[in-house]
């Protein structure tokens, strides 16, 4: 599941549970903020942070907007 929410007006922030996605996007320039979400020691999702402007891209990558 990869969902695109609206943190603040100049801030849109990915949730991911798909960990291939999740290396995809922590590798864009643009993401300057991870926060993960574990299970005990397992990861179960990450939220990563982008300006706003990268949410068109977001979008054709495969992020759902809720």
């Amino acid at each position: 599941m990869n969902e695109l929410m609206e943190f603040d007006k100049r801030t849109v922030v990915v949730y991911t549970d798909d960990r291939q996605f999740a290396n995809r996007l922590m590798t864009r320039k643009r993401c300057f903020k991870s926060i993960p979400y574990t299970q005990g020691d397992k990861l179960v999702g990450l939220d990563l942070y982008f300006p706003k402007s990268e949410r068109k891209r977001l979008v054709k990558m495969g992020c759902e907007e809720c």
